[in-house]
C-alpha cells in the first residue's frame, strides 16, 4: 500500500509540475495570437481590404521555396490583397494575392499524407507552394482561384508590420 501511495504521489507531483509549465505557455500563446488577429483586423479595416474568407482554424502543412517548412496549428484568412497564415507558435506566412498563380487540392503534399484530409495547395510565383488543411478545402480552392490580384507592387518592400516580433515572421522574397 505504501508503494502505491508513493507512486500516486510522484505522478500527482509530476502532473502538477507539467501543468505549472504548460498552462501559462498556452495562455501566453493564445493572448499573442488574439493580439495579432486584432491588429490584423484593424489593418484590414484601415486599408480598405475586402475580406474574402474570414479567419478560421487551419493546420499549416509547410511550404517550398522561401516558405517555412515547419508545420503547425494556426489560423488562416484571405483578403483581397493577401493570404495570411499565423501558426500557434507565432510564425506568420503572408502571401500577396498578386503572387498567387493557382490553387488545388492534393492528398499528398511534401511527402505527407493524412488519411481523411486533403491539402489546400497554393501555387505562388517563384515557383513555390504553400499547403494547409481547412474544414472546407473546396471553398478555399475556389476563392484562391478567383483572387482579385490587387496587391500593391511594393508589398515586400513595405510589408505591413503585423507580426509581434520580426524573427517569427516569414514573408517570401519578391520573385
Amino acid at each position: 500500500m505504501n508503494s502505491l501511495l508513493l507512486i500516486v504521489g510522484i505522478v500527482t507531483a509530476l502532473a502538477g509540475v507539467q501543468a505549472a509549465i504548460w498552462i501559462p505557455l498556452g495562455v501566453r500563446a493564445k493572448r499573442r495570437s488574439d493580439a495579432f488577429w486584432v491588429d490584423f483586423d484593424a489593418q484590414v479595416a484601415a486599408s480598405g481590404e475586402a475580406v474574402i474568407l474570414a479567419r478560421e482554424p487551419c493546420v499549416y502543412r509547410g511550404g517550398t521555396g522561401a516558405f517555412s517548412v515547419l508545420k503547425g496549428n494556426g489560423s488562416v484568412a484571405l483578403t483581397s490583397t493577401r493570404l495570411v497564415v499565423r501558426k500557434g507558435t507565432g510564425g506568420v506566412i503572408e502571401v500577396p494575392t498578386s503572387r498567387v498563380t493557382g490553387a488545388h487540392k492534393a492528398k499528398i503534399f511534401l511527402g505527407s499524407v493524412v488519411a481523411t484530409k486533403e491539402h489546400v495547395v497554393v501555387e505562388v510565383t517563384g515557383p513555390a507552394e504553400v499547403g494547409f488543411f481547412v474544414n472546407d478545402p473546396d471553398r478555399w480552392v475556389a476563392a484562391l482561384r478567383q483572387r482579385p490580384n490587387t496587391s500593391p507592387p511594393d508589398a515586400f518592400t513595405n510589408p505591413r508590420n503585423i507580426s509581434p516580433t520580426p524573427t517569427n515572421t516569414h514573408r517570401a522574397e519578391p520573385g
